[in-house]
């Protein structure tokens, strides 16, 4: 026989819930739009609460090229019209606030997208139906650019000139507020059957730690001088989202490479937790080599290594490792690798890696 809820009274206030709610699906959402653009083997980064709800940058590197993506999040199923979204009451209209955040920053000439997401339909002259899709203010029937250009005109005395009317976005979302999570952890493992084949995952474990990279911290109450150090501290890069789905995962190196890496290691004395921790910092690179995303990073590696000219000879074994101290004294020079070279590891994949391909 079941209790009877004694805490089954009225509440004074529970705003806190609807609030925590709407958070928590914003960083599902920042999870489902990034494992979209990790489909397409692009390189972002994203930030969570930072200027808009979540927002994109199409670069961890600054550069004069750079652009960003805002987005504002609504979490209520309600109908937007060009009136609803320009309304103005005891405060800025919805479109007015994502306007204000952006206009006469020192950001503002690198939006590319300023985007107010929907649950629902958004009730223009032609409805937005279509999930996932972007349409920008200048394929909106010309009778609604006019009301909205009309009522921010009024509420900002700005009007929306060309640069904007490319910027400012309209989508709906295929996230569904009800049991987002569920949908993430399901889109996490179609991404990994898609990009990485048939190997077991553990979504629910790759679920809860992007979810906990993206949220906020009371670090990230601290204002960064430097790109860098903002992309480091305050955001989450799309090469460390590939390595947390990638690490909870089974793929691993080519296993009759491991084999000869093992026996060889074997015959050098190392001791059982030694040769399984150099493993596992095999494994780390050769993931990390997987999810590399910037292509300038990718060609000075790929160069670093064909330039290698190292004594090896298949058939004598003495070369082996006067070739692997060789590569590991070039490899601590190189600080993209340093952090994956414990116990010579990069050193020793690559240099049996070579072997492997002779035979």
């Amino acid at each position: 026989m079941k209790n009877l809820n004694i805490l089954n009274d009225d509440e004074r206030e529970n705003k806190g819930l609807d609030t925590s709610l709407r958070f928590e699906y914003q960083i599902d959402w920042a999870i489902y739009h990034a494992l979209d653009k990790l489909s397409q083997n692009q390189e972002f980064v994203v930030f969570v609460e930072f200027h808009e709800d979540v927002l994109f940058a199409n670069s961890c590197v600054f550069n004069p090229s750079i652009k960003f993506e805002l987005f504002q999040i609504k979490t209520t199923y309600k109908s937007y019209t060009p009136k609803s979204i320009t309304n103005v009451g005891q405060t800025n209209s919805i479109l007015g606030k994502m306007i204000i955040g952006v206009k006469d920053k020192i950001f503002e000439n690198y939006v590319d997208k300023l985007c107010l997401l929907c649950l629902e339909d958004i009730n223009f002259s032609d409805k937005i139906q279509e999930t996932d899709k972007d349409y920008r203010f200048s394929q909106l029937q010309e009778h609604d650019k006019k009301i909205i250009a009309n009522a921010i005109s009024s509420e900002l005395n700005f009007y929306i000139n060309s640069q904007y009317e490319d910027m400012i976005i309209f989508r709906k979302t295929g996230l569904k507020l009800d049991n987002s999570d569920s949908h993430i952890k399901h889109k996490i493992y179609d991404f990994i059957e898609n990009n990485y084949g048939d190997v077991s995952s553990r979504p629910n474990s790759i679920y809860r730690l992007l979810k906990d990279d993206l949220r906020p911290k009371s670090k990230h109450k601290q204002r960064y001088e430097y790109w860098e150090d903002c992309v480091k501290h305050r955001g989450l890069e799309s090469k460390k989202i590939s390595e947390d789905i990638l690490k909870n995962t089974d793929r691993d190196i080519e296993p009759e490479l491991k084999k000869i890496i093992e026996s060889q290691l074997i015959e050098e004395g190392e001791d059982t937790m030694k040769i399984a921790r150099i493993l596992k910092k095999i494994r780390d690179y050769y993931l990390f080599k997987l999810c590399l995303k910037p292509a300038a990073v990718q060609t000075e590696l790929d160069q670093f290594l064909d330039e290698l000219v190292l004594p090896l000879d298949i058939d004598d074994k003495t070369t082996y490792w006067k070739s692997i101290d060789l590569l590991d004294k070039k490899v601590n020079k190189y600080l993209s690798l340093k952090e994956y070279n414990k116990f010579r590891a990069v050193a020793i994949y690559e240099v049996f890696g070579m072997l492997y391909e002779q035979f």
